[in-house]
């Protein structure tokens, strides 16, 4: 088989606001302390991948080969203010009215990150064992001007990542695993002072088990992992909207899974996941052992999706579920909480070909998310940066599959 993926993407973001400055978020008792800021962002990214897959026999061994080349350019180009003073507001008697001049452009820069890649991968199927062993060798090149100091810096990377992992599948359904993977990630973006970030770097190490029953009606997983990152983006604490990066990070912890089919119509989704991610390095020993900022250890989710089985109605699917997000970090030094909070979603989908031949391949669909409109706060960085959570929000989509 040979596969080819292209795909296009333009993204546009227009900015403007007034905030707390989280700095010295006080003027007097009651009194907040703001600044002002915005930018203008214009991204075009263009990605291919190209794959060629081959199966064989090698006596009673099966291999599943995977060859491919990717490449991926992009262009971003961004404006934006430095940080003006705004008029401070008392939130006893807040004036919404008060004249203010936007803040005059602090950066403008242009980013033209390349990447090229080369990946070979065997699966290979003996007996009752399934192995995986890959590589993949990547070149990166990032160019990074700077429009308004007339400064330009290049970066070059050369990286190679791979993955290895075994998994044994027994009749009864159980499946034990266990792999082994490194990552290379450009990173997109500058720093507050207009330096380019150093690529992001991983490896992981996971293992678990997996069920299946005969049926394929009920699925389970339960795996336990531990990833360490280098170079991982964070949010500034001291330059909201913009980000630093850490020099170590390790997020270790526990998923599991599972879903269940009843009465044919019925399926039942259930996860959690425990996750503990703490600093490891950092030029700032303050933080060292301390949580990352804005990750919740708990999460969890339930969803039920049924499908409608009467005439005139066959091919749609309701669903509607919740989602638990636990405490997290508000700041780096881990000061304080973010509060928990628990948000329920719907779903709606519809199937146009189940019972209209002319209509097959069609399909429309409606999300939900935060049906009671609940306000929260989603995340921090410093007692005085947190951000709302996303309101209730409906999206829909029309797809066509062939």
């Amino acid at each position: 088989k040979v596969r080819q993926n292209v795909r296009y993407t333009h993204l546009d973001v227009d900015f403007a606001g007034a905030a707390v400055n989280f700095v010295a978020p006080y003027l007097a008792p009651g009194v907040l302390n703001r600044s002002l800021s915005w930018s203008r962002e214009h991204v075009n990214h263009l990605a291919l991948d190209n794959q060629a897959e081959m199966r064989m026999m090698t006596g009673p061994v099966e291999h599943t080969v995977l060859a491919g080349l990717s490449y991926e350019h992009a262009v971003a180009n961004l404006v934006g203010s430095g940080f003006g003073a705004a008029p401070p507001l008392d939130t006893r008697a807040p004036d919404y009215g008060q004249p203010f001049a936007a803040p005059p452009i602090g950066q403008q820069t242009r980013q033209t990150p390349d990447r090229i890649g080369v990946y070979l991968q065997d699966q290979v199927r003996w007996d009752r064992w399934v192995f995986t062993l890959g590589g993949r060798e990547e070149w990166s090149r990032t160019t990074t001007d700077d429009l308004l100091r007339s400064a330009s810096v290049r970066q070059s990377t050369r990286a190679f990542t791979g993955r290895a992992g075994a998994v044994y599948l027994f009749d009864s359904g159980f499946a034990p695993y266990l792999s082994y993977s490194t990552s290379f990630e450009p990173a997109l973006g500058t720093r507050f002072d207009g330096q380019p970030f150093t690529p992001t770097k991983a490896k992981q190490f996971e293992f678990g088990l997996r069920y299946q029953s005969p049926d394929r009606l009920q699925n389970a997983s339960i795996a336990a992992f531990d990833i360490r990152q280098r170079n991982v983006l964070t949010a500034d604490p001291e330059h909201p909207f913009f980000n630093v990066q850490t020099g170590e990070v390790r997020s270790r912890g526990i998923e599991l899974e599972g879903r269940s089919r009843f009465w044919k119509q019925l399926d039942v989704i259930a996860a959690y996941t425990y996750l503990d991610t703490t600093v490891q390095a950092d030029t700032d020993a303050a933080v060292v052992g301390k949580r990352v900022a804005a990750v919740p250890r708990h999460l969890a989710s339930l969803w039920l999706d049924y499908a409608v089985d009467r005439p005139g109605l066959r091919g749609l699917r309701v669903g509607g579920g919740m989602r638990y997000v636990g405490r997290s970090a508000g700041d780096n030094v881990n000061t304080f909480d973010v509060p928990a909070v628990v948000l329920f979603d719907l779903g709606l989908s519809y199937d146009l070909g189940v019972e209209r031949p002319a209509w097959k391949g069609w399909r429309v669909a409606a999300h939900v998310n935060n049906l009671f409109d609940r306000t929260y706060v989603s995340s921090c960085f410093s007692a005085g940066g947190c951000f709302y959570g996303t309101r209730l929000t409906v999206t829909g989509d029309v797809s066509y599959r062939w």
